[in-house]
């Protein structure tokens, strides 16, 4: 190897040093000793005409030479002899061979002639001369199969005399066996990899200029946010031409070829790791506060602490109490950067992500009934709940005020639902303070007032059960009775009478009208709809015989006749083939009438828009021969009787 690196550098520096024609400019020739003169007597025996390298003794000539010893010298200056002036009469020094050597050979002799140890040293001393100036620079480590990189190391390897195989971009076995042969010289830790070290010694390392900015957010293919700064980066390392604000597949490549340099997953993402090493990722600051709700444009609730996160990580200038479109834009750019849905939500996994997500507590209390501005029922446990979020530092009380309804509307618009500031089942179960009310024990079709015995403990005992009441449930309907149902209409957001009428029997769930309606005997068996043309009304029983739900109806009182029937077909919408002004949605067809009209269960039909009927007749046979529902029972039945369903007419 040294051999090798030593022929370079002599082809370089001495074309000629083989035959000692042309001395070398830091080796002096033996002539030039002016302390020792050359000597006065011609010597007894010629001198060689050549001195061959490594030689350490003159040749012998073993045949003397027949003519005088002072003209056997073919290399002495033409001189025309002379007795009366010698040819030893001028000194050593003044022979024109001193000054213009490259005209004349230095009159080799046997005590000046250079000896083969001196001749080795010379040859030792140039091969450790460095090599010629590179011609490329690099800023960044060089690896097996890397294309950064490798033809400048391959050419620097070259000149310093080793053959990594041919100049190229790929950082081939034979590339790192001479880069590990180098390393052995040069003493540094054989790895094959070239480092930071292993490119100073080859004198091709160059640190790339100050970086300019800096990124605390992951860069990746056609991200807008950072692209600028980390295209401007790799462009101090020489690595692309030009910066915009799109990092494109140009740019991404590059961070992937850098990122299998460094030793780092390619992912051709400019994350932390890469961001590190090129110099331009800052760590945020640690965040100032936390969230236990997601925000969207235009949200109030959490804009602030969201929009100061952003700020921390350079990605706006201000906060306030508006998260406008500015931030969400930037919320959108961040969720693409670090791979998340970019649809400018910042949820639950963006806020970690961020760092400002706070997981929200466990709920210390519970609530079955809604609540609404002024109420007072589940008050204090819903404000209780907001508090331990952090929406509000307000003290829990007996009334939810409009700061509360406030926040209620806020938090639902934040999480996507209706915003009416009404903690209905919805919110308060997001809040994860809802609790489903137990199923009612009992049913009525009668109202409730103040002083009623009949139905009283059925309404005390379904207010105890949402935790409204905590008298005794007795067959007096007493004042305690009357506010804890009043707190229960204003949660709900009926007229608060005090009064459990047949709507807030309904809210309660405890109007039953099966109840008062028993299902008529002898009407068949397993699963299917009942219709009592007698009593107007038509019973849905399950396959287990119970009594799902019951409903009034308009019929009419013969038809169809009495039987058995199943659903044979099915219309969304339909019209009176007499008249087709008159509509109507929701056609269950069972059964055909004598003039072969077809009959079936649908809503109640209108003309033009104006209903046939109202609910409240319904119960009265004023049909043509269908059977007549309120638009939510004609839907009920309408998802509940697919065609073959069992139709009991009695």
């Amino acid at each position: 190897m040294v051999a090798a690196a030593m022929a370079v550098v002599l082809s370089t520096f001495a074309p000629g040093i083989a035959a000692a024609s042309t001395p070398p400019d830091d080796i002096p020739p033996a002539t030039a000793d002016t302390t020792d003169p050359a000597p006065t007597e011609p010597p007894s025996t010629p001198p060689p005409t050549s001195d061959p390298v490594g030689s350490t003794e003159p040749p012998v000539d073993t045949n003397p030479p027949t003519v005088p010893p002072d003209t056997a010298d073919p290399t002495a200056p033409p001189s025309e002899p002379s007795e009366s002036e010698p040819a030893e009469s001028e000194p050593a020094e003044s022979e024109p061979a001193e000054s213009e050597p490259e005209e004349s050979t230095p009159e080799p002799s046997t005590s000046e002639s250079l000896p083969a140890e001196s001749l080795d040293d010379m040859m030792m001393t140039a091969a450790l001369v460095a090599p010629p100036p590179p011609s490329c620079f690099i800023g960044y480590p060089v690896r097996a199969g890397s294309y950064l990189g490798s033809s400048c190391v391959e050419s620097r390897l070259i000149q310093w005399g080793l053959t990594p195989g041919p100049v190229d971009n790929d950082f081939d076995a034979t590339s790192v066996a001479a880069l590990r042969e180098f390393q052995t010289e040069q003493a540094l830790p054989v790895t094959g990899v070239a480092d930071q070290a292993t490119l100073v010694s080859l004198g091709i390392w160059r640190s790339p200029a100050a970086a300019t900015c800096a990124l605390s957010v992951p860069v990746r293919m056609n991200s807008w946010l950072g692209s600028r700064c980390v295209e401007s980066r790799l462009r101090q390392y020489g690595l692309i031409s030009s910066v915009d604000d799109t990092f494109d597949w140009t740019s991404a490549f590059v961070i992937g070829q850098l990122q299998r340099n460094f030793g780092i997953p390619a992912t051709s993402v400019a994350d932390q790791a890469i961001l590190s090493r090129l110099g331009i990722w800052r760590t945020p600051a640690a965040p100032t506060c936390t969230l236990s709700v997601q925000v969207r444009l235009g949200s109030w609730l959490g804009a602030r602490c969201l929009e100061t996160r952003l700020r921390q990580l350079g990605l706006v200038s201000n906060a306030d109490d508006n998260f406008d479109w500015t931030s969400a834009f930037m919320i959108g750019q961040y969720q693409f950067n670090v791979g998340l849905p970019a649809d400018s939500l910042a949820g639950p996994q963006t806020l970690s992500r961020l760092g400002v997500w706070k997981a929200p507590p466990a709920p210390t209390c519970s609530t079955s009934v809604p609540i609404r501005l002024d109420a007072t029922a589940g008050s204090v446990c819903v404000e209780t709940r907001l508090r331990q979020l952090g929406f509000t530092g307000a003290t829990a009380d007996g009334t939810f005020d409009w700061t509360s309804a406030f926040i209620i509307g806020q938090y639902q618009y934040n999480i996507g639902i209706r915003s009416d500031s009404v903690g209905d089942s919805w919110t308060l179960w997001y809040l994860g303070v809802w609790k489903h009310p137990p199923s009612a024990t009992c049913g009525l079709v009668v109202e409730v007032s103040p002083g009623s015995k009949d139905g009283s403990a059925c309404v005390e005992g379904r207010l105890r059960q949402l935790g409204l009441f905590n008298g005794a449930v007795d067959d007096y309907f007493d004042w305690d009775s009357y506010y804890a149902l009043i707190a229960y209409q204003k949660a709900v957001g009926l007229p608060a009478t005090g009064t459990a009428d047949i709507t807030t029997l309904r809210s309660l769930g405890l109007y039953n009208p099966a109840a008062a309606s028993p299902l008529p005997f002898n009407s068949g068996s397993g699963r299917r709809i009942v219709y009592s043309r007698a009593q107007q009304r038509i019973w849905a029983v399950d396959e287990n015989g119970n009594v799902v739900k019951t409903h009034r109806v308009s019929g009419r009182m013969y038809e169809p006749y009495a039987g058995t029937y199943y659903v044979y077909s099915r219309s969304m919408y339909t019209y009176s083939a007499n008249n087709p002004s008159i509509r109507w949605r929701y056609m269950v067809r069972f059964a055909y009438g004598p003039q072969g009209g077809r009959i079936g269960f649908h809503e109640i039909p209108n003309r033009n828009g104006v209903p046939l009927q109202s609910a409240e007749q319904l119960g009265l046979p004023l049909s043509g021969g269908c059977v007549r529902q309120t638009t939510a029972d004609a839907l009920w039945v309408w998802n509940w009787a697919p065609v073959g369903t069992k139709v009991v007419v009695l």
